[in-house]
């Protein structure tokens, strides 16, 4: 076994037995009453959760660091997803019954010595995905945690859920947009002139720069700023329910 292979077993050994501890923890310290956070089931349940959400919080933080390093060590870059304008048929097809038309609309490219600042414009790409990952892992687990606590409507859970929501908004389309930048540094190291022009006997050439958005990460945000409002109203029916409470312990 190589070193970097018993590096990520030992890694990966790590990060189930902080899982497991954590579902040991919540079980033992969780509130003996009948609520839902109080059950042995629900409990044992959320207990798993936490466990699950740590443990992929720590795998992506990995693979962020992973993806750093890589960008920083690597000879040569694969850049995948390069734009591709005026495509001509691929030859495979030729002669293909019931093939009225095809073309390819993107390359992947191996490219030695490329600049560190497009090096890094396309790794913004899976390390923004890492860290966005574990962000939202992380609120997962603690939120179950206030859960099993049986006080999920804490003053800084809507606080917390918007920032993931802005957090998937930036990322998500942040990424997007330093890839594409990252691509279009590729070629302008290449050679743009030579690779963007269409030539007399081949009308193939690579965008310069081509942006196409996904909007998901906006419908993520968006459904993440609707969970913020229902945590918000059950913070302060929680709020008015200890109110209650208080008061009727002081008639008693």
């Amino acid at each position: 076994m190589d070193t970097f292979t018993f590096v990520i077993l030992a890694i990966v050994l790590a990060m189930v037995a902080t899982g497991g501890f954590a579902v040991w923890r919540f079980r033992r310290t969780a509130p003996a009453t009948g609520g839902p956070g109080g059950s042995r089931l629900g409990v044992t349940l959320l207990s798993l959760v936490i466990g699950g959400a740590l443990v992929v919080a720590a795998l992506a933080l990995v693979s962020a660091i992973m993806t750093v390093v890589q960008t920083i060590i690597a000879t040569a870059t694969t850049v995948a997803g390069m734009p591709i304008g005026n495509a001509s048929r691929p030859p495979i097809t030729d002669g293909v019954t019931g093939v009225a038309d095809a073309r390819y609309d993107s390359a992947t490219l191996v490219i030695e010595g490329l600049p560190a600042a497009a090096r890094w414009l396309l790794a913004t790409e899976p390390l923004l995905a890492s860290i966005t990952t574990a962000g939202l892992a992380l609120v997962v687990a603690w939120l179950c945690a206030r859960v099993v606590r049986e006080r999920p409507f804490a003053r800084a859970v809507p606080p917390v859920i918007g920032g993931v929501a802005i957090l998937v908004l930036l990322n998500g389309l942040g990424s997007q947009l330093t890839t594409a930048m990252g691509r279009a540094e590729a070629i302008r190291f290449l050679g743009e002139r030579e690779l963007t022009s269409v030539g007399p006997d081949n009308g193939e050439a690579f965008a310069s720069f081509a942006l196409g958005l996904d909007l998901s990460s906006f419908g993520w945000a968006m459904a993440l700023a609707v969970v913020v409002g229902v945590f918000e109203v059950g913070r302060r029916l929680q709020g008015e329910r200890d109110r209650l409470a208080e008061e009727t312990r002081g008639l008693v």
